[in-house]
């Protein structure tokens, strides 16, 4: 069964600051780094990688416009890979002028019950080689457009989960990056690479993590019983249509006779 993980977006002008988790090409991080030893990547690698980094536990994206796009490697709009969440760099240059998007990055160690990922609508053909899901939440109106920059759709990794939506939150299955050389998910150590989040998930916190996993229920379950409908209309309908069809069959051979 696959892992769960909490993520807190929110969009304003103060970053995360760096401290001591060094930039690794095999995580995705643009090389040479292109802001002293920090890991800078890709925004739509960014989620996926701090997920398989030891020691990652949040994402500070600046403003496209003070990315340096076009320059030292850099492609497009990119994030860094922080080992602390708190936003302590205040009004920093990065964010302006639009602000920088922060995100706590956490995992729930107690996995859910799931049937099959295709009854969470995730795409039959969809790939996985480290599978999680994903609770993200974000303030007001701000959750889709986080969610469009973080988690983007068309990139095999990402895969929206619209039927678990509510208005604060939303669930998508994700791929988390496994390193270079890393075990496949088939192994133990493919299945919970990240080592260093088993003492925080064993202990402490028990009732944030049950706050988070009654509401995982609760998205599974609305997502579920969307499935569950939507199956059933489907019956109903393919019961119809072979209803039509038999009759359309019987008036057309008694047009015959």
């Amino acid at each position: 069964m696959p892992p769960v993980w909490t993520l807190h977006a929110e969009r304003g002008f103060d970053a995360i600051g760096w401290t001591g988790l060094m930039s690794d090409p095999k995580y995705g991080c643009i090389t040479p780094p292109p802001f002293g030893q920090q890991c800078t990547l890709p925004r739509a690698m960014a989620i996926a990688a701090c997920m398989a980094m030891e020691g990652c536990v949040a994402i500070t994206c600046p403003d496209p416009l003070e990315s340096h796009i076009g320059t030292r490697g850099i492609t497009g709009p990119v994030c860094q890979l922080r080992s602390k969440r708190m936003a302590n760099e205040k009004g920093h240059g990065m964010c302006q002028p639009g602000g920088c998007i922060n995100v706590g990055v956490s995992r729930i160690r107690r996995m859910p019950l799931l049937k099959s990922w295709e009854w969470l609508g995730v795409p039959f053909n969809a790939s996985f080689s480290n599978a999680a899901l994903v609770l993200f939440h974000a303030k007001g109106a701000e959750r889709e457009r986080l969610a469009a920059e973080l988690l983007p759709e068309g990139q095999g990794r990402y895969w929206p989960l619209r039927r678990g939506v509510n208005s604060g939150m939303g669930l998508f299955a994700v791929d988390a990056m496994p390193p270079m050389g890393a075990a496949t998910s088939g192994s133990h150590r493919g299945q919970h690479h990240r080592h260093d989040l088993w003492v925080s998930e064993r202990g402490g916190g028990a009732d944030r993590r049950d706050s988070a996993l009654a509401e995982l229920e609760g998205a599974l379950a609305v997502t579920l019983a969307g499935a569950h409908a939507e199956e059933s209309q489907q019956r109903e309908n393919l019961s119809r249509g072979r209803m039509r069809s038999l009759r359309d069959r019987l008036r057309q051979r008694n047009r015959k006779e």
